[in-house]
């Protein structure tokens, strides 16, 4: 178990990455408790779901963003790039949305779910709820399918966060299937004993998975902003500090690994 004092020392370690997630977390309490009466949904049906759509992807992105700040601090830094593959899964699904016609969009996203489950449901011999009588399965089947033609790749392209994909998913995936690349990192030499498995919790991509957290809750934030109309401008010019400042210090960490 991890102790108090590690736990404090990590934070002071990695000041600058916790405090920039905590000033990102109070920039969205306040923006959104200011703007809260634009958080209305639509009533046609299909607006409707659009913004519940939206409420729950940001909802889950932030607990999720917290989660990654909460076991980062007790120096789970790998594990929680698994959890952030999930929030980058939901960050490009998002931004996807918001791209084009996007009412139609979340539509096929909920469909998708929905069949799903009740494939889920009816391949575990599960009784299907009540709620599954009122659904138009032939309508979802065929805009599930619409859905899942288009890659999570694809869908990075045409929502202009390819780097997105192409810089975290196949890393992150590969921790999370626990293939060979990620078990190796594991294994470390020892003076004493030969080779030996590490698995304590350590500084290892504390800050990496910090800077990551950052990025795609800013960039789910903004998607819920942009959904329901609300004016973020002043909100990310103090978010675009915080971001060139995390750079300049990621490059200040890779110079000093290249001295060494």
């Amino acid at each position: 178990m991890v102790n108090d004092s590690e736990k404090v020392t990590r934070i002071k370690q990695y000041q600058l990455y916790f405090d920039a997630c905590s000033k990102l977390d109070k920039c969205m309490e306040q923006v959104l408790s200011e703007n809260s009466a634009k958080l209305q949904l639509a009533r046609k049906n299909k607006e409707r779901d659009f913004g519940l759509l939206a409420c729950a992807l940001f909802g889950k992105a932030n607990k999720t963003f917290e989660a990654v700040v909460e076991l980062c601090a007790l120096g789970f830094g790998e594990d929680t790039l698994i959890l952030l593959r999930s929030n980058l899964n939901l960050a490009i699904d998002f931004l996807y949305i918001l791209e084009d016609d996007s009412v139609e969009r979340a539509a096929d996203c909920v469909a998708n779910g929905h069949n799903e489950q009740m494939k889920f449901l009816t391949q575990n011999n599960h009784s299907l709820p009540k709620w599954s009588q009122h659904l138009k399965m032939d309508q979802i089947k065929i805009r599930a399918n619409r859905w899942r033609k288009s890659s999570i790749k694809t869908r990075a392209e045409k929502a202009a966060k390819l780097s997105h994909y192409q810089l975290g998913y196949s890393f992150y995936s590969s921790l999370a299937h626990s293939d060979a690349r990620a078990l190796s990192s594991y294994i470390e030499e020892n003076s004493v004993s030969g080779l030996m498995v590490q698995c304590s919790p350590s500084d290892k991509f504390v800050h990496i998975a910090l800077v990551d957290n950052f990025r795609l809750m800013a960039d789910v934030f903004q998607g819920l902003c942009s959904c329901f109309g609300i004016d973020t401008k002043h909100a990310f010019e103090g978010i675009k500090e915080i971001w060139k400042g995390l750079g300049h210090d990621m490059s200040r960490l890779r110079n000093l690994r290249k001295a060494r």
